[in-house]
């Protein structure tokens, strides 16, 4: 399937249990994001290529979290805009529950 101009393997892997809870809480806690400054320099990994994408609804809108392992750099979509970040959080951790379908 394809996020804002990247493709991900399908079928979709639901969050359910200690996975789910694991998930939301790094996605509400803020102290795991921030936003790059405009001083800050550009990642040297290339252009954005998300490993990752999460997908949940909130308020009856469609939200995406899509990650980057190697830079550390999130891309959230809502509402049709694109807002980056950097994450400190253990995202590998939690989303090595879910490599189903993803290349190893």
């Amino acid at each position: 399937m394809k996020i804002d101009g990247h493709w991900f393997y399908q079928p979709k892997v639901k969050a359910s249990g200690e996975s789910h809870g694991d998930l939301m809480n790094l996605l509400l806690d803020e102290s795991g994001f921030h936003m790059p400054g405009s001083s800050e320099p550009p990642k040297d990994c290339g252009p954005f290529h998300p490993d990752y994408a999460i997908m949940w609804n909130s308020e009856g809108a469609k939200k995406h979290l899509m990650i980057c392992y190697t830079c550390s750099e999130a891309k959230l979509i809502r509402e049709g805009k694109s807002t980056t970040y950097y994450v400190y959080a253990n995202w590998r951790k939690v989303l090595s529950k879910f490599q189903l379908n993803r290349p190893r």
